[in-house]
């Protein structure tokens, strides 16, 4: 990928806790704002050539290695 661009959707936890997960992280800090436990975001991927990729992330609070993350969802 070449660029990513980053969106939170506010009050939105409810509406995707119940969502699988696809077991693919990525860490708070590869994001450009301040993540917290309870929050869910899209994060939409610029391909090389030119073609996008949205995908949803959910923070539920995990941790790995010391390092939280969210984790993508189906």
């Amino acid at each position: 990928f070449t660029s990513r661009k980053f969106w939170r959707f506010e009050d939105a936890y409810n509406d995707f806790k119940d969502m699988p997960k696809s077991g693919q992280v990525l860490p708070y800090d590869d994001y450009p704002m301040d993540v917290e436990e309870g929050q869910v975001f899209n994060v939409e991927y610029t391909e090389k050539g030119g073609g996008t990729v949205w995908k949803f992330y959910r923070s539920d609070g995990y941790v790995r290695d010391g390092i939280p993350y969210t984790e993508e969802l189906e």
